[in-house]
């Protein structure tokens, strides 16, 4: 019976597509004009989910001193080939596949031979900056930098000296002093190494591990190993080992996979050569890849993936033909529009953008499409995009399309995400961050439990609220406005227990990045008051008030729990407690071009989740790491080179449209019909 229903699947998919009839792209009808009136209805007793603080993280390509996050992880292209025990490492063939030591440049050449100094720039760097989740990429390639002498310029077959094979586990005593002349690294004595230096997970030490990166792509950055494309099964059981060695050293530790980027490697691993064979009864290579960590997990006895890690660069295209993450022309006015639009292919099925994703419209809205493979497949794993990017880091609509981004997030139950922006300047998307993290500088944040919030379908708008766990009494709202001409006017309606007394609005617009005080209101009545947001701007909104006395909570025991069985597994997702509240202390200090910033140095809070607990608590406390001193002393980490490559709402009506009920439906009508005949067919045989 399970085969079938494997085979079902995809039959299912195909329905969709036979009678969707999906929506043709029409360049003309695709443009987006303005409107001015917009109606936010905000319920903070309904749709109570966590909200996971390391959602607000960012890759270590990137300068973090002036900046709030709370989570920084390894993203170099060459941490696939890295050398632990050296620090050498391979640039791929973007930078003139070059052995060196790029990764540990910024150090002085006497600490070079500091074994994992790579990772000792990620913790300190996090250190200095306040940031409690630090992530660390492991390689898995198999072969990594065997010297620093620059260029390769002969294959590995030619010249095998130049490389050293990367072993997953050791099977011997671990040591923190690694023999370098045996032409071998293993990785399990690297997160030995790690954690002998920094302390286990669960006691501050690394929060988590990659399981490498982009490995569809290791072919083509490394094209002196002379590598096949990686297979499914191949990469499968890379995967399973290297977790094994994992947690064989630190099993508080989290473990996240496959890390693959877009939407044809989501599908078939792109085009993996063995996925014809191996894929057989399954909708894509994600459910795959979740089947096989799941056995693997009953075999061993141990969660072998704590979270599925993707890398999602928007593909998205303009109706005047721009891949908007490239546009960087902000003249081009649609091209702006499109990428304040695009976000929505992570969670609105009634968005279809112009690129593949028009050819494998049943693939999404993608977060609720994969949660249910998660769901189906292996439940209690969590969602992670590691590295993300919509562009326009330096406009305003690329500040709007991060905004955004960060409450889909939020919404949608996503455990992990951080940007990788592919542009210099990011100054707008760092504030979009800023904005949920930080907005006063004085430490104020958008809270940790997402409530109900609806705009109508509005596209050219976007709300996201939330409270503090169950506390009604401050609540703050991420507001956009994406008109390109028109002022937004905007009428809240609040259904709350709390009766609320002020607000105080913070936020950006067209004019500069900077966040800034907007301005207050004190006109609200019966919880409702209007606002006029200018064209293209992101607010929020801080609104205070009180619970009256007497009140009687009306709110239902049950909201932010969930339970999924499968196969007799059940994961629980309870809305935390209100205790521990982060906190911070703001200074005043100075970026490396003299720029006034605020800088976070110390925080507080409980430890992280326990792995698969499907909880979100606040961040471990900073003070539990051992301290590790940045040799620049201002918590930066260097600019790298651009990338080559490129949980359902609680809102039902915001996000399923009734024309989107009536077609899903049709589709739902539909699939089970083929999924009946499916059957017949299948018992005849």
């Amino acid at each position: 019976m399970k085969n079938k229903f494997r085979r079902i699947i995809p039959i299912a998919a195909a329905a969709a597509l036979f009678t969707g009839s999906l929506p043709r792209y029409d360049a003309e009808a695709s443009i987006i004009y303005d409107d001015s009136v917009v109606t936010f209805n905000i319920d903070t007793e309904k749709g109570r989910t966590p909200v996971s603080p390391y959602i607000y993280g960012v890759a270590d390509t990137v300068r973090l001193s002036g900046i709030t996050v709370n989570a920084v992880k390894q993203s170099n292209v060459s941490v696939s080939t890295y050398n632990w025990e050296t620090n050498n490492a391979n640039t791929g063939a973007d930078l003139y596949n070059s052995n060196d030591n790029s990764l540990v440049s910024r150090y002085p050449n006497g600490m070079w031979a500091e074994p994992g100094l790579y990772s000792y720039g990620l913790v300190s760097d996090a250190n200095s900056c306040g940031i409690a989740g630090r992530f660390v990429t492991l390689p898995m390639l198999g072969y990594a930098a065997g010297d620093g002498n620059g260029m390769v310029m002969e294959p590995r077959s030619k010249a095998p000296e130049r490389w050293v094979s990367v072993i997953p586990r050791k099977n011997d005593v671990l040591t923190t002093i690694p023999d370098i002349n045996d032409n071998l690294t293993y990785t399990d004595e690297y997160v030995h190494y790690l954690v002998t230096r920094y302390g286990t997970a669960d006691s501050g030490g690394i929060t988590g591990y990659f399981l490498d990166r982009e490995p569809e792509y290791w072919h083509e950055n490394f094209p002196m190993l002379e590598l096949s494309p990686v297979s499914a099964a191949s990469l499968t059981e890379k995967s399973i080992i290297l977790s094994q060695a994992v947690k064989a050293v630190d099993d508080s530790a989290m473990v996240f996979g496959p890390s693959l980027r877009g939407l044809t490697s989501y599908i078939s691993l792109n085009d993996a050569p063995d996925w014809n064979k191996v894929g057989s009864g399954y909708n894509w290579f994600i459910d795959y890849y979740l089947t096989e960590m799941r056995k693997a997990e009953k075999a061993s006895g141990e969660r072998l993936l704590d979270c599925l890690d993707l890398h999602y660069y928007t593909e998205s295209i303009s109706p005047t033909g721009d891949k908007v993450i490239d546009c960087a022309d902000y003249s081009h006015e649609q091209c702006n529009r499109t990428r304040m639009q695009t976000v929505r292919t992570l969670w609105d099925p009634d968005y279809t953008e112009l690129s593949n994703v028009h050819s494998f419209k049943q693939y999404t809205p993608l977060i609720p499409i994969l949660q249910a493979s998660i769901q189906l497949y292996y439940p209690g794993t969590k969602l992670s995009f590691s590295e993300y990017d919509f562009g326009g880091g330096d406009h305003i609509s690329g500040g709007i399309a991060e905004a955004d981004a960060l409450g889909c997030f939020a919404e949608q139950g996503v455990y992990l995400a951080c940007l990788r922006p592919l542009s210099e300047d990011w100054s707008y998307q760092r504030s979009a961050i800023e904005l949920y993290t930080n907005y006063d500088g004085k430490g104020s944040s958008f809270g940790d439990t997402i409530v109900k919030a609806d705009n109508g379908s509005d596209i050219n708008s976007s709300v996201f609220a939330s409270i503090n766990g169950s506390d009604p009494t401050r609540l703050t709202v991420v507001a956009s406005n994406k008109n390109y001409t028109l002022d937004k006017e905007i009428t809240f309606n609040i259904s709350s227990e709390a009766e609320y007394a002020s607000v105080t609005v913070y936020g950006m617009d067209s004019e500069s990045s900077e966040i800034k005080k907007i301005g207050t209101v004190k006109d609200i009545s019966d919880n409702s008051f209007e606002y006029e947001m200018p064209p293209l701007s992101v607010y929020i909104f801080e609104i205070n008030g009180e619970i009256p006395e007497g009140s009687v909570t009306t709110a239902d025991d049950n909201i932010g729990e969930t339970v999924i069985s499968a196969d007799n597994d059940e994961t629980s997702v309870t809305q935390p407690s209100e205790t521990d509240r982060t906190e911070g202390t703001v200074t005043e200090t100075s970026d490396a071009d003299g720029t006034a910033v605020s800088l976070t140095e110390t925080v507080t809070g409980t430890e992280p989740p326990s792995e698969g607990s499907g909880e979100y608590s606040e961040m471990p406390s900073v003070s539990d790491v051992p301290d590790e001193t940045n040799e620049h002393g201002d918590g930066t980490t260097d600019e790298t080179e651009n990338l080559p490559h490129e949980g359902t709402s609680s809102d039902e009506e915001k996000h399923f449209p009734m024309a989107g009920k009536i077609f899903i439906s049709l589709l739902t009508a539909s699939a089970a019909a083929l999924m009946v005949y499916a059957v017949i067919i299948d018992n005849k045989q």
